[in-house]
Order: structure tokens, then sequence, then C-alpha cells
């Protein structure tokens, strides 16, 4: 049986480089094959040659707000599971009124502790599967 992170692909889009390689080396360490990019312009250029499972979103980025680059994700890929890094009180506002718009996204705090971080992919790795199963048993 494969492990639950073999073949999983992470974005990470976080300006702060010591910010994303530290990401990219926690989730590669734990199995992942794991990307940084520092933009949400990167990003999008990226995604449709490399189709990450998720993607962890830095709040604020240059350019494209990590929100918004959220709310385009989910539009474009809404296989893609998106988490949102932030380190302000002011996200909460900001994921409300998204939220009240119908987008809805998980936020961890920044910074993160690697075992949190984990944690949170784990559970969405078993989320994923066990729609497929279920999905897979409807056909």
């Amino acid at each position: 049986m494969p492990h639950l992170t073999e073949g999983k692909r992470i974005l990470v889009v976080d300006d702060a480089l010591n910010v994303s390689a530290t990401l990219v080396l926690i989730l590669r360490n734990a199995g992942y094959d794991a990307v940084a990019v520092y933009s949400a312009e990167e990003a999008l250029v990226l995604i449709p040659n490399w189709m990450p499972h998720e993607a962890i979103l830095d709040v604020d980025l240059p350019g494209m707000h990590g929100i918004d680059l959220a709310i385009r994700l989910k539009a474009k890929y809404p296989t893609i599971r998106v988490t949102i890094l932030s380190g302000h009180n002011a996200t909460t506002d900001r994921l409300e009124e998204a939220g009240s718009d119908g987008h809805h996204f998980q936020a961890l705090p920044k910074p993160i502790h690697s075992t949190d971080l984990l944690c949170h992919l784990a559970k969405s790795t078993s989320e994923r599967q066990l729609k497929a199963e279920t999905d897979g048993g409807l056909h």
C-alpha cells in the first residue's frame, strides 16, 4: 500500500523566501512533492503544467492578495485543496467576507509548527481519499 504522501503535489505560495523554503523542506521530508513560488502570478503560470493536489497560500503576497488567489484557484481548479496561512488578525475579516460570498477556506496561523501543518495535510488527504472511495462506489 503506498504511503499517504506518495506522489501528492503541494504548491507553497509565499513571498518570504525563508518561509517558503522551510515549508518545502518540511513537506519533502514528509514525502510530499512540494514546490514553492513567490507570487500569485507565478502560481497561476505553474499550476496548469504541474497540477497540485494542495495549495498553501500566504495572505500577504505582492500583487494579487492570497485570498483573491484562493478564490481564483477554486473557480478554475475546483479539485485543488486550498489552505490559507496568515499571521494577521485582519485575515479573519477577509475570510469571513469571502465566506459570505460562498468561498470557504481553511486558515492556519503563521508561523505554523511543522507537526500542525503535517497533521492538517494528513487529515486533508484522508478526507480526499474517503471522498474518492465514496464517489467511486456510486458509479
